[in-house]
């Protein structure tokens, strides 16, 4: 979440440099980037030869060209939707060019079963209902190029509070965020000021901390291990999620 949406539209100032200065320049890195990091700078169109790892404590320069670095959202003076909306839309176009293949699946889903915290304890009730409404699910362990190609159809997405939310925002055809969340859930606002900046409706859902598996049980955590989604809650938000994906599109 925090690369794509901040340090990826970071490349838009600094390609605009090189266009002015009619130069190449390499773009310094982290020491171990991730697979993922290495695949979607690919895709923004820095191949691994443009880049330098920084494996030392310091590098000397005769010039250094430092981007402005935003929040995950807009806020406050942070106001910026539209490098993030370059920086989607360069992904998920080199994604289709890869794949050459758009998703036809209106609804996914995705959630955090395989992560240590905010898990869904009710996963099996929560899936089955999911399913049974016509959604499929969306998985955030598949390649970049894959994973943006297979979000690119979404018009509604439901998942977890979390940076698997972000995959929303590939689409062409964004309309609706149902987000869900633990009660103890702080900095609640992040996805829904995203949201807004692109024009996407949004509800969440709060979820209690399943029982003997409260916050209180990992002392010092920001979040529940797990939490229990409300199948009859669920149920209603997503009725009202199908008005608003039923609704003609001007």
């Amino acid at each position: 979440g925090h690369w794509v949406c901040e340090q990826l539209p970071q490349l838009r100032s600094i390609e605009a440099f090189i266009e002015r200065q009619k130069q190449d320049i390499p773009l310094l890195i982290n020491p171990k980037p991730t697979r993922w990091q290495i695949d979607t700078l690919r895709l923004m169109g820095w191949e691994s030869n443009r880049l330098i790892k920084q494996n030392w404590s310091g590098i000397r320069v005769n010039s250094l060209i430092v981007s402005s670095l935003r929040n995950v959202h807009s806020r406050g003076m942070e106001y910026d939707p539209r490098a993030r909306n370059w920086a989607f839309n360069r992904l998920r176009n080199s994604a289709n060019v890869v794949q050459n293949v758009k998703s036809k699946s209106a609804r996914r889903y995705i959630f955090r079963q395989d992560m240590p915290d905010r898990r869904v304890h009710n996963f099996e009730k929560v899936e089955r209902l999911l399913i049974s409404s016509g959604y499929d699910t969306l998985e955030p362990s598949d390649p970049m190029s894959e994973q943006i190609a297979t979000a690119v159809g979404t018009r509604a997405l439901v998942g977890v509070f979390g940076s698997g939310i972000i995959n929303l925002f590939f689409s062409e055809q964004r309309q609706f965020l149902l987000e869900i969340f633990g009660t103890e859930q702080e900095n609640k606002e992040v996805f829904f000021l995203l949201a807004a900046e692109f024009g996407v409706a949004h509800t969440s859902l709060y979820a209690p901390a399943s029982r003997g598996d409260a916050k209180s049980r990992n002392p010092g955590a920001p979040f529940a291990d797990s939490f229990e989604v409300d199948i009859e809650q669920l149920s209603l938000a997503l009725q009202k999620l199908e008005l608003v994906i039923n609704r003609p599109t001007p």
